[in-house]
């Protein structure tokens, strides 16, 4: 039970923070930086 414990405890810290800063770079990278092109527009709507 403890090898168990470990291994969730890589995947969800250590594996899960990389995979989700290189979807961040590859989305923003696929659609140029929408997210700082557009921030003006995104407050004016609010």
């Amino acid at each position: 039970m403890e090898i168990l414990n470990t291994v969730n405890d890589i995947l969800w810290t250590y594996i899960l923070i990389a995979v989700l800063l290189a979807a961040a770079v590859w989305f923003t990278i696929r659609t140029r930086g929408v997210q700082f092109r557009m921030f003006m527009e995104m407050l004016r709507l609010l």
